[in-house]
């Protein structure tokens, strides 16, 4: 799949409203692309709590985040409010990761499998 492909699937859950920011972290958990340009993901709290089996969620802004899956190949926290979550998913080759905050309102169990697939494409 080619990076065109990837940009429109970025662009597809965006104009979809299954996302409302998409980051992508090198292997070094440095953002090197975002948008918005203004979103500030919270790279250190997810990747910190992904690491540790003892933490079982974490805050940004004064809203807590609970730890719904946590294996190698992805991450997912929400919000048990109904205050949207975040997914992050292993990019191929190990090039990084594909982080994204789904808004409330959605299902992040099922917006996990469009999440998937738009990493599978990123070369």
């Amino acid at each position: 799949m080619s990076a065109s492909e990837f940009q429109k699937g970025i662009q597809d859950l965006f104009s979809k409203g299954l996302v409302s920011g998409v980051a992508i972290i090198d292997a070094n958990k440095q953002i090197v692309w975002k948008h918005p340009d203004t979103w500030a993901p919270p790279v250190n709290e997810i990747f910190n709590t992904w690491s540790s089996k003892d933490i079982t969620g974490f805050e940004v802004g004064g809203i807590r985040f609970a730890v719904i899956d946590r294996v190698d190949e992805r991450f997912i926290a929400m919000n048990m409010s109904g205050q949207g979550g975040f997914i992050v998913v292993k990019l191929p080759k190990n090039s990084g990761f594909l982080l994204a905050f789904v808004p409330p309102g959605q299902n992040i169990h099922e917006i996990y499998t469009d999440i998937a697939k738009v990493a599978s494409s990123y070369k």
